[in-house]
């Protein structure tokens, strides 16, 4: 979430009359546990949500989906219920935000009609836990991360139709939120803060950029919005 809430906070102090956000997350990792996958699966429950007009909205799942570019590869993102929502809003006030994760067109499609179906059935305990491997955190032989890569875009439009898009690659996504997880504390440590805050409200924009392995690059135009 760091990294996400950091990018956001960059292209939104690049176009300070943002009226529109949007954060995609490409992240590659080298493994899963069950508490992982638990997670997910309740957060699943809940279904979609997007920030629209400055309020916190639920939505379908996958109820938006684009397409961005890079290196001459298309990649299709859709809507997912992801932490950077609610942290990019408190770190922008940007007052439209939706942020996805890589689904194929057919899948996003499949999802919003199946949502409502789906929440249902994650409501009920006994089948998240089933697929969720079990009531215990299950244990995962440590995978080298030497040549994953993960790379997250945000892309801010204002009003008159201009942007400010920004992207940030970094390595395996474990290893880098470990990363992250010692440089927040190392900044709390070093400064007295009261209250509640984001990476980003707490440290700028810039802070993500103490995070070993993370390169941060401003892109010409927009890139998602339209493509």
């Amino acid at each position: 979430m760091t990294l996400g809430d950091c990018l956001a906070r960059h292209v939104a102090d690049r176009l300070p009359d943002a009226t529109h956000l949007r954060i995609a997350v490409a992240a590659a990792n080298a493994q899963s546990t069950s508490a992982v996958r638990r997670t997910i699966l309740n957060v699943l429950a809940g279904g979609g949500y997007a920030v629209e007009s400055g309020r916190l909205r639920r939505r379908p799942i996958a109820h938006r989906s684009w397409t961005l570019k890079l290196d001459g590869r298309r990649y299709t993102f859709a809507a997912a219920p992801m932490g950077e929502l609610v942290a990019a809003f408190h770190s922008t006030r940007i007052a439209n935000i939706v942020v996805g994760r890589p689904m194929s067109a057919n899948a996003a499609r499949g999802l919003r009609t199946l949502s409502p179906l789906i929440q249902f059935a994650l409501s009920l305990s006994p089948l998240r836990r089933a697929l969720g491997g079990g009531s215990s955190a299950s244990s995962t032989k440590a995978e080298p991360v030497d040549g994953f890569r993960s790379w997250i875009w945000a892309e801010a439009q204002n009003a008159s139709g201009e942007q400010r898009a920004a992207r940030i690659e970094t390595g395996e996504g474990y290893a880098v939120t470990a990363a992250a997880a010692v440089v927040n504390v190392e900044a709390l440590l070093s400064q007295k803060l009261a209250g509640a805050f984001t990476p980003a409200s707490a440290f700028g924009a810039a802070h993500v950029l103490k995070i070993p392995g993370v390169r941060l690059f401003d892109l010409e135009g927009g890139t998602m919005l339209g493509v």
